[in-house]
């Protein structure tokens, strides 16, 4: 629950820092400037590259199985940077490279329930080290001078995992045993390359999310069939543009 505190409070000033420090650079003439006129690089001209950060929580699973995730603390946050070309107005094509880390924390443990017998309390959390890159074409919606505007996005994404790591955590309450931990790196039960689709809407420097992951993270049939389905593959994040 502290990350999730932390994340939040976090995005909250860094996007009151960053609405101050862009109101100098915007030129609200909107007749001034076309993206074939004063320059070839800019928010509104043929060439862009910005960086950015976000962060995705996973959303409330329709699966009985995977109800004993919890959804605040499992999250997915993302550094990039962006490169769009826009060849007409209303039209950018683009691309980014980015890394992010993936945690999914689990109320009831896996791993553990497969040799532990006895009454026990447990908790389990994946952590992924991501490299990753999206495909994307943005629509522009109405004037926008020298800004980055209003838009929506239609995006295909993937990540390679490059390390992975599962923390367990568990207690037998039928003695005074401390908590134990098991902390186990570069396991073979998630799928290494993953992709999906994503929508995307903005204003300026801010926008929202939605993601589909099309693949399974998890690799094993045998590890699988535990929790019946998948990991969540749906979330909700919201991104922002680093602008200068």
């Amino acid at each position: 629950m502290k990350n999730y505190i932390f994340l939040l409070v976090l995005l909250l000033f860094l996007s009151v820092k960053f609405a101050y420090s862009q109101d100098d650079l915007i030129d609200e003439n909107v007749d001034d400037y076309t993206v074939f006129e004063k320059s070839n690089f800019g928010p509104n001209a043929k060439h862009f590259t910005y960086q950015y950060f976000g962060v995705d929580f996973y959303l409330p699973s329709v699966y009985e199985e995977q109800k004993s995730i919890f959804y605040g603390q499992s999250y997915k946050f993302t550094y990039g940077i962006k490169y769009k070309f826009q060849p007409v107005r209303w039209l950018s094509i683009g691309t980014d490279l980015n890394f992010n880390v993936i945690n999914y924390n689990v109320k009831d443990i896996i791993l553990l329930s497969a040799i532990l017998n006895s009454s026990r309390t447990m908790q389990e959390k994946f952590v992924l080290l991501n490299s990753g890159s999206e495909f994307f074409m943005r629509f522009f919606v109405g004037k926008r001078g020298n800004t980055m505007g209003k838009y929506f996005d239609i995006a295909g994404f993937g990540f390679f995992t490059i390390q992975n790591r599962v923390v367990e955590k568990y207690q037998m309450e039928a003695t005074s045993m401390k908590e134990q931990k098991i902390v186990s790196k570069q396991t073979e039960l998630f799928n290494n390359l993953n992709y999906g689709i994503m929508l995307r809407g903005g204003v300026k420097y801010f926008a929202i999310t939605f993601k589909y992951r099309l693949t399974d993270l998890l690799s094993s049939d045998i590890y699988k069939s535990y929790v019946q389905t998948d990991l969540p593959k749906f979330t909700f994040g919201i991104e922002f543009a680093i602008v200068d």
